[in-house]
């Protein structure tokens, strides 16, 4: 991605992570190893299945799934009144 100096740097889930672990009182230099737990499983998955199919898999970034759609046709939602 190309770098932005007029934008504003995006959070990503590290920062809420870190947040969290701050308030949970985990020392500063436990949250990389923190990190890196949550997302060991994920790695081994991906390694699998690259091996299985012998090949890099490279996620197309695609969203496909249902259409949006309104609070109105999800079962129980219902219109509260702000009054």
């Amino acid at each position: 991605r190309e770098r932005r100096p007029d934008r504003a740097i995006e959070t990503n889930v590290e920062f809420w992570a870190a947040v969290i672990l701050d308030f949970a009182e985990v020392p500063a230099h436990m949250m990389p190893a923190m990190f890196t737990c949550g997302r060991t499983a994920g790695w081994c998955a991906h390694i699998l299945e690259q091996k299985r199919l012998g090949k890099l898999v490279r996620p197309a970034a695609l969203y496909t799934g249902p259409e949006p759609r309104t609070p109105e046709s999800v079962d129980g939602w219902v219109a509260r009144n702000p009054s």
